[in-house]
């Protein structure tokens, strides 16, 4: 390959534009401790847009829909309930997601995530998260274990705020 042919070809694959789809990030045991849950509880993706988003936008563009980010919270988050939990009673509990940010940033050798997003439930239950202590090593990273650990993360905050765990035991 000549010189310049593959210069250009490094130049437009930087351009591109990726998109992301979750995977889940596994939390490690004993991370989580046992909850107090007064029923079963139903977790829901509650985000209705499909519109995609950028989420990285560096070299590379990575994109998603803020659904699909939602979709894998909400599935990450009642494994958690369902492996951690210890059903106390038959009260049956919801807790609805929306997502209002997400995104990654990228400083020297780390990658830095942001998650806003919104826990609601029965009876006016509402809980907003600003989740910004998410980073990554950039060196050698996989900027999509950035976004999986973020969801992870996310999960982690969500299952240690005392508001939430009140809000499952009661």
């Amino acid at each position: 390959m000549k010189p310049a042919v593959f210069l250009l070809a490094l130049l437009l694959s930087g351009c591109a534009t990726y998109q992301y789809q979750p995977k889940e990030y596994e939390i490690k045991s004993g991370r989580i401790d046992e909850l107090s849950v007064s029923g079963p509880t139903t977790v829901t993706n509650s985000e209705n847009s499909d519109e995609i988003k950028i989420i990285y936008d560096d070299v590379m563009k990575w994109q998603a829909s803020y659904k699909e980010i939602s979709r894998a919270l909400a599935e990450q988050l009642d494994n958690e309930i369902t492996k951690n939990g210890k059903v106390t009673g038959n009260k049956n509990k919801k807790l609805n997601i929306t997502i209002s940010r997400f995104y990654v940033d990228h400083s020297t050798f780390v990658f830095k995530a942001y998650s806003d997003f919104t826990i609601t439930g029965d009876n006016g239950f509402e809980k907003k998260f600003q989740v910004t202590d998410i980073t990554n090593s950039s060196v050698g990273g996989n900027i999509e274990r950035t976004f999986n650990s973020a969801i992870a993360v996310s999960v982690l905050h969500i299952l240690k705020d005392e508001s939430v765990l009140e809000y499952l035991a009661n």
